[in-house]
Order: structure tokens, then C-alpha cells, then sequence
């Protein structure tokens, strides 16, 4: 089992956790300026690019890396919490990486 490393599980945990109001303050504002369901294309949208990117992704052998600057972390974080938050999934299919 390999150890976790809590500042790094608190950083994300932090970002995504202000992305996720961003994120709903986004769709918000943007529910207000257009219709819901120009709102909604949009989000359909994001989220099929999104997918077909990670099964590319993930088809092709990448290398991984380790990300160490706390900075970095945290804004990881934001953006998927942003991202979940902005397409209404909980972050579960997404926020796996």
C-alpha cells in the first residue's frame, strides 16, 4: 500500500472545494444571461470533449508525473471542482485522476 501524502489530499481537497462554488456561481450567471437550454448544449459539450480526451488519454501509454508544488496542487483542484461543479456530475468520473 503505497502512503498518502495528506498535504497534497488537503490542497486538492481545498481547491476543489472553491472550484465546486465557482463552478456553480458560473452555471448560475450563465443561466441568467442565456437559456437553459443554450446552458445545457454548452455542458454537453464540455463534457463529451472532456471524455473522448481521458479515453484518449488513457488509451495511449503515458508517463506519469508527480506535481510538488503546492500552488499547482491547490489550482488542480480548483479546476476540477470548477469542472464537476459546472457539468452537475460530483466530480466522481472526472476527479478519479
Amino acid at each position: 500500500m503505497r502512503n498518502i501524502k495528506k498535504n497534497i489530499v488537503v490542497l486538492i481537497a481545498l481547491g476543489s472545494i472553491a472550484g465546486g462554488f465557482f463552478g456553480s456561481a458560473f452555471i448560475d450567471v450563465l443561466e441568467k444571461i442565456t437559456e437553459s437550454d443554450t446552458v445545457r448544449c454548452v455542458q454537453a459539450f464540455v463534457l463529451a470533449s472532456l471524455l473522448a480526451f481521458v479515453c484518449f488519454y488513457v488509451s495511449k501509454q503515458r508517463k506519469s508525473f508527480q506535481v510538488e508544488n503546492n500552488f499547482a496542487i491547490c489550482l488542480v483542484g480548483l479546476m476540477l471542482g470548477f469542472i464537476a461543479s459546472f457539468l452537475g456530475i460530483g466530480g466522481g468520473p472526472i476527479n478519479v485522476a
